[in-house]
């Protein structure tokens, strides 16, 4: 992972069977994101554009 950048080679398919969501509620999940400009996703690379609203939004608490 560089400049909040990440490789990331699935399939919203992949994606929602590894999650145990719906393939749909992925596709809905990542549209909403990047309506929000919250993420990006180009050819396999997702770029977090705002990663602090995320863990926000996400309740994220890193490990000290």
């Amino acid at each position: 992972a560089q400049n909040n950048s990440f490789a990331m080679p699935l399939t919203q398919e992949i994606l929602a069977d590894g999650l145990g969501l719906s393939v749909v509620h992925v596709n809905r999940t990542l549209q909403q994101l990047r309506r929000e400009q919250l993420l990006t996703l180009t050819d396999g690379i997702a770029t977090l554009l705002e990663p602090e609203k995320l863990a926000r939004i996400a309740d994220f608490q890193p490990a000290d």
